[in-house]
């Protein structure tokens, strides 16, 4: 199975079966994975609407593209120590026709502040700048969202531009 490391944490991208237990049976899930059970600590309201409206969007996707699945799937982040998953991440997609790919992030309200986000970042721009058509890696803020905005400032994103309410940072990659 592959994922991603970091000294305190896992990166694990759900592959078609595993994306549909965690939809449906999160408990199960962990049970597979051999994790504690952590499916009872929610993100913040708004989160839990979003994560809960993409799951069918993001299964469709990896079944239209298995062969491409962490491009497109929900990836846990998991706390080695505790054996929790504490939040998510993931791409909108492969690479568009300009090298640009998106990503998302969430932790769990419990894990915020504890430098755990920009552990996962640095390791999951590193997996994503391997790929030879990967130019830019873009993601979205809110404006009221301050400590995602520090946080993808100080890992070298640049605001790209605001609308609607959401700014558009980019990160060039060094590489190309």
């Amino acid at each position: 199975m592959f994922e991603l490391h970091t000294e305190r944490l896992k990166i694990l991208p759900l592959n078609i079966e595993r994306m549909k237990l965690l939809r449906d049976d999160p408990s199960e899930l962990e049970s597979q994975l051999f994790m504690n059970e952590s499916y009872t600590e929610k993100y913040d309201e708004v989160m839990e609407k979003e994560i809960g409206e993409v799951f069918d969007i993001v299964i469709k996707r990896i079944e239209s593209n298995p062969f491409n699945y962490t491009w497109f799937t929900m990836w846990q982040i998991i706390l080695k120590e505790e054996k929790k998953i504490i939040g998510t991440c993931g791409f909108n997609g492969l690479p568009d026709e300009n090298g640009e790919v998106e990503i998302g992030y969430a932790l769990k309200p419990g894990y915020q502040k504890k430098g755990y986000m920009p552990e996962v970042m640095e390791e999951f721009i590193r997996y994503a700048f391997m790929h030879p058509k990967v130019k830019i890696i873009k993601a979205q803020t809110p404006v009221n969202l301050i400590p995602s905005q520090k946080l993808l400032s100080n890992i070298g994103f640049e605001k790209a531009f605001e609308k609607d309410g959401i700014y558009t940072w980019k990160l060039k990659n060094p590489n190309s």
